[in-house]
């Protein structure tokens, strides 16, 4: 019969070949630094428009959202630096790391962060990361990016050209810019469109990684969070007035589910706000109140108009 002390010095050996095949075939891989590819704590700027950054699931220990961007697929492209706005800010390069499930490299990512984004530049086996990654991004900070001859020509000419198209292009050159900047520390995909025969500057935010519990907050107070949430936003925007526009849009798309089933898939919301530019101004002066600047704007919610009340929101 098996001693004590040989079981247990048995399974022992047993956990550790267990682990070591763990760390063989699913740990994701050795940070490539060293000046490798990229030089930790490189300060950059991401040239890549936002509409190509794809969401991922927020931090868990901060809830600083995510964003992932297909840097080989999108250096195959011919129009990527004038699909949108790029993020107005800079980031510091914090790691490169190959992902390698069952011990083959799956791919490399180039992990970028400040306090409030962290975007992923995402590298397939083969890809020359190092000019790639001098290709997505400018070496500097944003003040410097801002002065370049690369944002002067495409990101306030061509993309900002046609942003502001018809009656937007009479706006003053310097609250285009200040414009531009709302929108791209935000996030935000800006357009301009006509509602009900007045011309709106839209702005379209991505997806947050946020899911709201069902159980606890209804279609309403999900609503009245998320308009909680960007009224600084629009409060900014205030900039705007006196100008050809009539006032601005928003448009987010909330997610949801019910957490008490663990594999219920999540649905959405489709949120647009019309605020017009009058009440933003009254907004900003504090000469009115956050739900009587709600009540002013045109609130859609799946394509029905609703009434929101903020203080519902978490």
């Amino acid at each position: 019969m098996e001693s004590l002390y040989a079981t247990c010095r048995r399974n022992l050996g047993i956990l550790a070949a267990f682990v070591l095949l763990i760390t063989i075939f699913f740990v994701p891989g050795r940070a490539l630094f060293a000046n490798e590819i990229v030089p930790k704590g490189t300060t950059v700027v991401v040239k890549v428009p936002l509409p190509l950054w794809h969401p991922e699931v927020s931090s868990v220990s901060t809830g600083t959202p995510i964003f992932s961007i297909d840097a080989t697929g999108l250096l195959t492209r011919q129009d990527w630096q004038t699909v949108g706005l790029p993020y107005f800010g800079e980031f510091v390069v914090t790691k490169v790391t190959g992902f390698r499930p069952f011990g083959k490299l799956k791919y490399t990512d180039v992990e970028l962060r400040n306090p409030k984004t962290w975007v992923k530049l995402r590298f397939q086996p083969g890809s020359d990361i190092s000019r790639g990654f001098q290709d997505l991004t400018f070496d500097g900070t944003w003040n410097q990016f801002e002065g370049s001859d690369y944002f002067k020509s495409v990101v306030f000419g061509k993309v900002g050209s046609a942003i502001f198209s018809g009656p937007l292009s009479q706006i003053p050159d310097a609250k285009k810019l200040v414009l531009l900047r709302i929108a791209g520390t935000a996030l935000a995909s800006v357009s301009s469109e006509s509602f009900k025969d007045k011309v709106y500057i839209g702005f379209a935010f991505p997806l947050s990684g946020t899911v709201y519990n069902s159980l606890k907050l209804n279609e309403g107070a999900r609503t009245a969070t998320v308009l909680n949430s960007q009224l600084d936003l629009l409060k900014s925007l205030a900039v705007l007035a006196d100008t050809v526009a009539d006032g601005v849009k928003i448009e987010q798309t909330i997610l949801y589910r019910d957490f008490a089933s663990e594999n219920a898939p999540n649905s959405s919301d489709r949120l647009q706000v019309y605020a017009p530019l009058a009440a933003i101004k009254q907004f900003a002066s504090a000469d009115i109140t956050s739900q009587q600047f709600i009540d002013q704007c045109v609130v859609i919610l799946n394509s029905n108009r609703i009434q929101v009340l903020l203080s519902n929101g978490s």
